[in-house]
């Protein structure tokens, strides 16, 4: 480190202060970053999605806990509109097709009560258990007692979902958003 370097600080952006920026004033931030920042804000951006992206991979229940999340939920916002506005500055429709969607199923995890994790990550399970039950006539003498277990798993299941589909609406306001600022830029 230089003499003049160690007296101010380095005046070269750093990932940290890049990220930093990003997280107080959102993705809309890189829009004015010089071309420094705005590359840094790229490379954090796409490994913050390479992140979602395995994780996706692992996780594909309709509702996972979001704490296998491998970033915060406003980390991988403020990627996805990063990447958006990227693919979108360079022409690459498809692409930005392809992040619009992904951003979507972010949704789909959920920060869920201790008691419930485990009942929403079984439920595709419950639910064909009590689906063979219904269908065979001959286990008619505990149904009503298995019919009211399942109500109960479902309400809660059903409880995620809901909060999932109200996310889901929410993230779509973040993509009409994302779509005004491309249609400025472009």
């Amino acid at each position: 480190m230089g003499f003049l370097a160690a007296i101010f600080g380095s005046t070269k952006p750093t990932e940290k202060s890049v990220v930093e920026k990003i997280r107080k004033d959102s993705f809309l931030s890189w829009t004015q970053f010089n071309e420094e920042e705005y590359k840094i804000g790229v490379m954090w951006a796409s490994n913050v999605m390479s992140d979602f992206g395995q994780t996706l991979e692992n996780h594909s229940n309709f509702i996972e806990n979001s704490k296998v999340l491998p970033h915060s939920k406003t980390d991988i916002i403020n990627a996805f509109g990063i990447m958006i506005i990227y693919h979108g500055l360079n022409n690459n429709v498809e692409a930005v097709s392809d992040l619009q969607l992904s951003l979507l199923f972010l949704a789909n995890f959920q920060e869920l009560d201790k008691n419930d994790a485990e009942i929403v990550a079984n439920f595709k399970d419950v639910s064909k258990e009590m689906q063979e039950a219904l269908e065979d006539d001959t286990n008619s003498s505990n149904m009503d007692e298995k019919m009211e277990e399942y109500q109960k798993i479902s309400s809660i299941f059903r409880k995620y979902s809901d909060k999932a589909l109200k996310e889901t609406e929410n993230l779509q306001n973040i993509l009409n958003d994302i779509n005004k600022v491309l249609t400025k830029i472009i």
